[in-house]
């Protein structure tokens, strides 16, 4: 089960195309660098992620999740998700993915793109439109739609 996989990089995410050479080269040299361009996750912006405002509440204050910008060694990842592309039809494996097409942290165009590509033959896309990034912690009615999917879908393999 795959929740919002980050299988295509939101372009907003990503410092100019012409700027990744050197700022995955400064990765190597200076891996806790900001990516220039980047910031500190706002309150306001972490909020938007959940549906549920206490649990948001909790996790921004919680110590394990991080808020700062964005490191340059993140940078060295994008080879990662280059090669992740390039084995997608080689998945046979039964999944489910669960995405909002709103989601502003990954893209529902790379769950598409899963759901087409895997070779998979139990394969299934649920989109959630009134969901956003953390569905297991959006709106109650929305949190529970996806569980009992979630669910169902597990007991039927099991």
């Amino acid at each position: 089960v795959l929740m919002a996989p980050l299988i295509q990089l939101p372009p907003a995410l990503l410092p100019p195309r012409v700027l990744l050479p050197l700022l995955q080269t400064a990765a190597v040299l200076f891996p806790r660098g900001r990516i220039p361009g980047s910031s500190a996750v706002q309150l306001e912006q972490w909020k938007a992620a959940f549906g549920d405002a206490s649990f948001a509440e909790a996790a921004h204050t919680d110590p394990l999740f991080t808020l700062d910008a964005p490191r340059l060694h993140l940078l060295r990842l994008l080879p990662v998700w280059d090669e992740l592309h390039s084995h997608l039809q080689d998945i046979t494996t039964p999944f489910l993915v669960l995405h909002s097409p709103d989601d502003p942290r990954t893209c529902a165009a790379g769950s598409r793109e899963l759901l087409q590509r895997a070779a998979s033959s139990d394969k299934e896309l649920m989109l959630v439109p009134e969901g956003r990034h953390m569905l297991f912690q959006d709106q109650p009615d929305v949190t529970a739609r996806v569980v009992t999917h979630v669910a169902k879908w597990l007991i039927t393999r099991c």
